[in-house]
């Protein structure tokens, strides 16, 4: 079984984040740009989270419920050895953040990436 390295969710106007794991490595120059391009409004965030994809490149797991959270601190609170990456969708601004071990602060993700 690969080993989940990535945690993709969608924040509500209400702060909640609902999340669902994905078995991509997550790095922002590969996942977040096909999220950016692709998954780039609430609707399909929503699918995917709840529904799961498994193409051009994107393993959201099934088998798994989505996870609630909260707020975003206990969202935070998932970064360990496995969960290297957290992307999050914000409904209140339609866009996506990025947050990594090495950073937990979640940047825009269109600061992040280039698509040079």
């Amino acid at each position: 079984m690969q080993e989940t390295r990535t945690m993709i969710g969608v924040r509500g106007t209400d702060n909640k984040i609902t999340a669902s794991y994905c078995t991509d490595e997550g790095d922002p120059s590969t996942t977040g740009i096909l999220l950016d391009k692709t998954y780039n409004n609430l609707d399909s965030v929503k699918n995917i989270i709840e529904n799961g994809v498994k193409k051009d490149g994107l393993n959201i797991e099934t088998s798994r419920s989505p996870q609630q959270f909260r707020n975003i601190n206990e969202f935070k609170e998932v970064h360990s050895h496995v969960f290297r990456f957290l992307y999050m969708f914000s409904e209140k601004d339609n866009k996506w953040y990025v947050s990594s071990n090495g950073d937990k602060y979640f940047n825009p993700l269109s600061e992040i990436i280039s698509y040079n």
